[in-house]
């Protein structure tokens, strides 16, 4: 005997769509808090899962000031809050609160991965001597683009970058 759930839709078709179905109408499981009061509510939560779903609200649009609520997360009695406590941390602590600063320190952790995979990738050295440049930080800069330049002679660019950050700084002294 076959049943037709809907015409032209086999049995295992209609399991995955009644599953679907079920999956979209249903709250979520975990309720990522709406506020910051909310998200320290949910901290002294008995359920694991919500704190763990506090932690992660605070590390992802909150700053330094929350800091002490996560490390107060790292002596927690679930491994899977102290571990989202942890890696919260280190999300704080890679904000300065100034946007531009934070999106300049994306770039540099982005090139240490590359550089991490390939060290001679003389696009994240040149890079990386960009980046301190215009962070005003010209001795790491001339660092950065020297390597580059060891590891690709070709590069034009750096050099003259190379020269313009030795004439600024003979200007300076």
């Amino acid at each position: 005997m076959h049943i037709r759930i809907m015409p032209g839709l086999d049995a295992r078709s209609a399991i995955v769509l009644s599953a679907l179905l079920l999956t979209a109408a249903a709250p979520p499981a975990f309720p990522a808090p709406e506020s910051h009061a909310d998200a320290v509510r949910a901290l002294a939560s008995a359920d694991a899962a919500t704190r763990a779903e506090a932690v992660v609200w605070i590390a992802n649009r909150r700053t330094m000031a929350d800091a002490d609520l996560l490390h107060e997360r790292l002596r927690d009695e679930s491994g899977l809050v102290r571990g989202y406590a942890e890696q919260g941390l280190w999300l704080l602590w890679s904000r300065s609160g100034d946007a531009g600063i934070d999106r300049v320190m994306a770039a540099i952790a982005d090139c240490r991965e590359v550089l991490k995979r390939n060290p001679r990738h003389f696009g994240a050295l040149s890079g990386m001597g960009q980046i301190y440049t215009r962070l005003e930080q010209y001795d790491e800069a001339l660092k950065w683009f020297r390597k580059a330049l060891d590891v690709n002679p070709n590069m034009v660019g750096v050099e003259m970058n190379i020269e313009l950050l030795r004439q600024k700084r003979q200007r300076t002294i």
